[in-house]
């Protein structure tokens, strides 16, 4: 009898998650099962899909105060077989990524806000600071955060953030 009662809850259970993806909008649910993620939402393409990339740029200033030709900073590596099993990069670039959408985020919901004291600037700033200098050694590091959205000709980009020169270490 118990069985069947687990069988039964556990049926139930399966059926209102399934419905939940099938739906435009999740169903309402108690909070205590929100609280806990008991009804998960598992929609594999969200209503409003991805229609930006985010890039990260640096350049840096010499001792003579000339400055280098921008150099981008690539945020995933290239696919090897073996990534499927290992790829401890992945991490990097995954937090990379999410700091960069943060700078939308945060701009988008109060423009005023000063984003070089978030943490997200601290991460990036400390990442961009330890990449390989661009031409000759130079004092400090400049790095720019940029929206881009369409694709070829039609690729609009819109600068988010363009940090201070930092000294480099």
């Amino acid at each position: 009898m118990a069985e069947a009662m687990v069988l039964g809850l556990l049926g139930a259970w399966f059926g209102v998650t399934v419905l939940n993806q099938l739906g435009r909008r999740p169903l309402a649910a108690p909070r205590w099962m929100r609280a806990v993620s008991a009804l998960p939402n598992w929609r594999l393409f969200a209503p409003n899909p991805v229609v930006s990339d985010h890039e990260l740029l640096y350049r840096d200033r010499l001792a003579d105060g000339t400055v280098t030709p921008v150099r981008h900073l690539a945020l995933r590596q290239r696919r090897r077989p073996w990534h499927l099993l290992w790829n401890p990069r992945n991490r990097t670039a995954k937090v990379l990524t999410d700091c960069l959408k943060a700078f939308h985020e945060l701009h988008r919901h109060d423009p005023d806000l000063d984003l070089r004291a978030t943490i997200p600037y601290a991460i990036v700033a400390r990442h961009v600071l330890r990449q390989p200098p661009v031409g000759p050694v130079g004092t400090h590091r400049q790095f720019v955060v940029a929206r881009a959205e369409g694709l070829g000709a039609r690729r609009l980009v819109a600068v988010v953030l363009t940090s201070e020169y930092h000294r480099l270490p």
